[in-house]
């Protein structure tokens, strides 16, 4: 009996010790169309403008206790527009980061501007991802 005690100890602690290790896994997310739940017009062109990227856009993601206009999970890439005050824009991206996520806040109206921002923060190009004002010409 002490000997049956004993093997099931050491199954139990081989399997314990063989599954913690922590394996970087691809965050798999469920793909469906969701530009239905964007508010504004530039949103809704980043969405599609990602998507004919090849991106996959998620909206309105649960991080912590504000949500996410626009996101790209699988790279862990909040999208903040434009369209935030400066504070509050500054705050979210902070609060954000600490998550763990990568975020690119927009400071710009400009759709092509803005998906190369986010595109250079998916390769990870730039450190800062932050689109530049545009000034008036």
């Amino acid at each position: 009996m002490e000997l049956f005690l004993l093997f099931l100890v050491a199954l139990i602690t081989l399997y314990v010790t063989s599954h913690s290790k922590s394996e970087h896994r691809p965050r798999l997310t469920t793909v469906k169309s969701e530009r239905f739940r964007l508010q504004s017009p530039l949103e809704q062109q980043l969405y599609d403008a990602l998507t004919l990227k090849g991106f996959y856009v998620s909206c309105h993601i649960q991080c912590g206790s504000t949500k996410v206009p626009l996101a790209l999970e699988p790279y862990r890439i909040a999208v903040l527009p434009p369209c935030l005050s400066r504070i509050k824009q500054a705050f979210l991206t902070q609060y954000i980061r600490s998550f763990g996520w990568k975020v690119v806040a927009l400071r710009t109206e400009n759709i092509e501007e803005a998906i190369e921002h986010v595109i250079s923060g998916v390769s990870g190009k730039k450190q800062e991802s932050t689109a530049v004002e545009q000034k008036p010409s």
